[in-house]
């Protein structure tokens, strides 16, 4: 469902913001001649879009039935045995190893040349249309890949799927290498393999998921869970902040 959100988000921006105002990626001023579409969708009529989803979404909720406590509960003691817990399923070895592994592979995964996205307007002349259908290529991607992940590799060894994932997130990293020395400059070739590697980068964190039952502790399997997740999150920030820092130096 999320990831069906994900792509419907996708078409409406593919649609609305490759008109003659948004043909470049940027707001124009004047209408530019490589528009895609004749139409263009304002900001502040996607912005409506935008609610009138999030509304649709609050009044789906209202015949939802809420459950009532039984008994009264004390949040500050609820509070404290839940960190209890996330603090006894930290110090299993082999959690917050995973925890250290996850917050590494994905910090170092994510970190990105900032440059990059103005070389791809300058280089390869990308797009807002060209750039909307790498991600509506990565939404289909993923769920395909989910769909044969269950059906072909649900029994496969998780560190043969993760160390294949690395390795093929690697090689199509280095496949930009051929952009940046004038090897081949075709917006479509950047498309694929772009997708490729977003795809592998998310099947990797499946993966991570994959043991998680394996390696939790007897009755902490959420609270494991809950802290693989979080690592997870929070390597996006890290993986930010040290690309800028990278950065500096150029």
């Amino acid at each position: 469902l999320k990831e069906s959100g994900r792509l419907l988000a996708n078409i409406v921006i593919l649609f609305g913001f490759s008109g003659p105002i948004n043909c470049e990626g940027y707001p124009e001023v004047t209408a530019c001649a490589d528009a895609i579409f004749s139409f263009d969708l304002s900001l502040s009529q996607y912005a409506a879009i935008l609610f009138a989803f999030a509304f649709a979404g609050v009044i789906f909720t209202i015949p939802l039935k809420e459950e009532k406590a039984t008994t009264d509960r004390d949040s500050c003691e609820e509070l404290r045995k839940t960190l209890s817990n996330m603090w006894q399923a930290a110090q299993n070895k082999a959690v917050w190893q995973l925890m250290l592994f996850t917050l590494i592979s994905n910090t170092l995964f994510m970190i990105r040349n900032i440059a990059q996205y103005n070389a791809n307007y300058v280089w390869l002349g990308l797009n807002n249309f060209q750039n909307q259908i790498v991600w509506l290529m990565e939404n289909i991607v993923f769920i395909v890949g989910l769909a044969l992940i269950k059906k072909y590799f649900i029994n496969t060894s998780w560190r043969k799927l993760n160390l294949i994932g690395m390795g093929i997130v690697s090689t199509m990293n280095l496949l930009y290498l051929l952009i940046i020395y004038d090897v081949t400059r075709n917006v479509w070739f950047y498309v694929i393999f772009s997708t490729s590697e977003s795809f592998m980068f998310t099947a990797n964190f499946l993966v991570n998921v994959f043991c998680i039952i394996e390696v939790a502790p007897a009755n902490l399997e959420s609270v494991t869970y809950a802290l693989i997740t979080s690592t997870t999150t929070a390597a996006y920030p890290l993986a930010t902040a040290l690309s800028i820092a990278l950065m500096s130096f150029f």
